[in-house]
């Protein structure tokens, strides 16, 4: 009978060992994919901060449009107002093009951002010879 118990004895304490290795497999498993899942959440959540400030500079860059248009009257007005279209204009799209390469080819988000830039580098030229034929004026 002795042996019996010894032979019961190590089976339940080979399960219970067994279950024990599992369980612990499992919360390094759960850990680690917390883990992953909070890095890529901060990674999501500092994109999602630059593409604020990028709109904040467009809003900015639009504004300084019009202050060159409205306010720049005087030639130092005016070059002080087109200067700081163009500077925050050149803070657009390095901020664009900053947040483009910082994703892969496959994120939803960049394809958008690469058409924005294509976009912008297009009207850009406009801008420009349109405050040309202003500065002329």
């Amino acid at each position: 009978m002795q042996r019996g118990a010894k032979g019961i004895r190590f089976r339940l304490t080979l399960s219970t060992g067994i279950v024990a290795a599992a369980f612990l497999g499992l919360i390094l498993f759960g850990y680690l994919s917390i883990t992953y899942l909070l890095w890529h959440f901060k990674e999501e959540t500092a994109r999602i901060d630059q593409a604020r400030q990028v709109q904040v500079d467009f809003k900015v860059q639009v504004q300084e449009w019009k202050n060159t248009l409205l306010r720049g009257q005087t030639p130092a007005d005016y070059r002080k107002y087109r200067a700081n279209f163009e500077k925050m204009g050149d803070q657009v799209n390095e901020r664009l093009e900053s947040l483009a390469a910082g994703m892969t080819d496959g994120h939803p988000a960049k394809e958008r951002i690469t058409t924005l830039l294509a976009e912008l580098n297009r009207i850009n030229p406009i801008y420009q010879r349109a405050l040309g034929q202003y500065d002329q004026n």
